[in-house]
């Protein structure tokens, strides 16, 4: 498995949303077998959550030898998940990341945007911190 994951919640939110412009969005469901994701699967899929969980479950190997991954790509995906789940209470607009990806009114695009705003926007505190 590579470790080259990004790990700064603004790298995992932008490579999530060029997850997203590059293989689809979908509502309702992590992934469809199209390898398109909603935003959460997107975010997952970035920090390499999927792979790290597919190895767990395939593995011969005592557990231990494949938790440490599994552990490390899950601390990513809710570290970004939390800062998106932020911004979006913070617009008024909902706390779950899900139910906001999930409304019927929603968008790829502005699912795709809002992922990349919260990015720059998180660059852009820390470059003023």
């Amino acid at each position: 498995m590579t470790t080259n994951y990004p790990t700064d919640p603004a790298d995992i939110l932008e490579a999530a949303a060029d997850e997203l412009q590059a293989n689809g969005w979908i509502k309702k469901r992590l992934k469809d077998v199209n390898g398109r994701h909603c935003a959460i699967g997107a975010m997952q899929k970035v920090v390499g959550y999927e792979e790290a969980w597919r190895q767990h479950i395939e593995s011969w190997r005592p557990a231990e030898t494949t938790r440490e991954p599994l552990v490390e790509a899950s601390r990513r995906y809710m570290l970004a998940e939390a800062v998106l789940a932020h911004h979006l209470s913070q617009e008024g607009l909902t706390v779950s990341v899900g139910g906001w990806n999930d409304q019927p009114e929603r968008t790829a695009e502005e699912v795709i945007d809002v992922m990349k705003h919260v990015a720059k926007d998180l660059r852009n505190r820390k470059e003023a911190a």
